[in-house]
């Protein structure tokens, strides 16, 4: 087996090394080009041009000359015809109007977002925050799975693009947004989604007010098996207090590198396996195709029933190089030491952070937590199965 882009055999402990090298050397090259591209962004954004998506409701592009970089480039300008509503959102809210009541006016006098769907309590929650309408321009805002998560790259322009929400206004709104949040009942449980019974296998889903648990799904809809359950704080607080100390064990990270790229290795000599047998496929459809043209072309007597069958093959064809498609996109990814201690790094800011800190750890980290009776925790890592499962926690 050797690698498609190069000589190289990575069965061999030569090959192992020679691929690992490589593949520390694209990874340096990635980081360096995302720092380019960042940098690069970060002065286009410091002078407030819109650097793509879609424009947050009120707001519209045009084009203009950047006389420095002397090329066209777009920012932001009031549309006239939505910005009326956004002032009327602001406006009621400021004058203590619930989002049930904002949303249920604007969808019975017909107003629709800019998907033209009706609107949502949540569409008016993420407009009250954006800065953009008192004119403050803003670029890395949170992150992927947490738009409010905070940053410290995050860029603010103040009075870098018009603004359609007065001052007063705004911070009206403001201190009526934070008072609620002091009201507002506790974010969820941590853990919510990734937890299952242990008895049934069913997943477990957290109920109560002011003390949730994780109860048996089952149990909770038909009430027809035994009632496995635990308290959502102790759960929560048993797994974080398991991965902060997972986390923070002493780690030999090249050892780890090593371990890494050999599961990568393993995975790669799978893709080419698979990779050869639909190739494979791909070139005997090819060449069925082929010699069925070429009889209808010769005047076949079977002409109709060929075209018949090419057409089923065609379709068979256009499906195998799909999965080609699908297959080289999903190549392994190797890590370097360096690498993987960033990320053990950035997972243990994570850890010690707040909810939404540990929220997204669980989401990058955790495949499944299983509760069985008696207080019994498995805590199952992403890629990890049950069947070769070891592990036992205990609560």
């Amino acid at each position: 087996m050797l690698y498609a882009k190069g000589n190289i055999d990575p069965t061999t402990p030569t090959g192992q090394l020679h691929r690992w090298i490589m593949s520390g050397i694209n990874q340096f090259y990635i980081r360096n080009l995302q720092d380019e591209i960042n940098t690069k962004t970060t002065k286009v954004a410091e002078r407030a041009y819109f650097l793509g998506g879609i424009p947050a409701y009120g707001f519209k592009t045009k084009v203009v000359r950047d006389p420095e970089a002397s090329r066209s480039r777009k920012v932001l300008e009031i549309d006239e015809n939505e910005a009326p509503v956004v002032r009327e959102i602001f406006r009621m809210v400021a004058n203590g109007v619930g989002y049930g009541e904002i949303v249920e006016r604007l969808n019975k006098e017909g107003f629709r977002n800019r998907n033209g769907n009706t609107w949502s309590k949540t569409s008016i929650a993420e407009m009250l925050r954006n800065e953009k309408y008192i004119g403050t321009y803003t670029f890395r805002k949170g992150r992927k799975h947490n738009y409010h998560a905070k940053r410290d790259d995050t860029i603010r322009v103040p009075g870098a693009i018009p603004a359609i929400v007065d001052i007063q206004t705004w911070e009206t709104v403001q201190s009526k947004l934070t008072s609620m949040k002091k009201v507002r009942s506790k974010p969820g449980p941590v853990l919510r989604g990734f937890v299952y019974c242990g008895d049934r296998g069913s997943k477990m889903y957290s109920s109560g007010a002011n003390h949730r648990r994780y109860q048996c799904g089952r149990w909770y809809r038909k009430r027809d098996v035994k009632c496995i359950s635990m308290s959502a704080a102790k759960a929560d607080g048993f797994v974080i207090s398991y991965m902060n100390k997972l986390l923070n064990e002493d780690i030999d990270f090249e050892e780890l590198a090593v371990g890494y790229n050999q599961q990568a290795a393993m995975a790669d000599h799978d893709f080419r396996k698979s990779l050869e047998e639909l190739e494979k496929k791909e070139a005997d459809l090819v060449a069925k195709i082929a010699r069925a043209t070429r009889a209808i072309m010769e005047g076949s007597p079977l002409a109709e029933e060929l075209e018949r069958q090419s057409s089923i093959v065609s379709k068979e064809l256009s499906e195998t190089r799909e999965k080609i498609t699908k297959l080289k996109n999903n190549v392994s990814v190797y890590m370097s030491a360096e690498i993987l201690e960033k990320k053990f790094s950035e997972y243990r800011q994570l850890v010690i952070g707040d909810y939404y800190s540990q929220r997204l750890l669980v989401e990058e980290m955790i495949g499944k937590v299983i509760i069985y009776e008696g207080g019994y925790i498995d805590v199952l890592l992403k890629g990890e199965s049950e069947s070769n499962h070891t592990r036992e926690l205990y609560f």
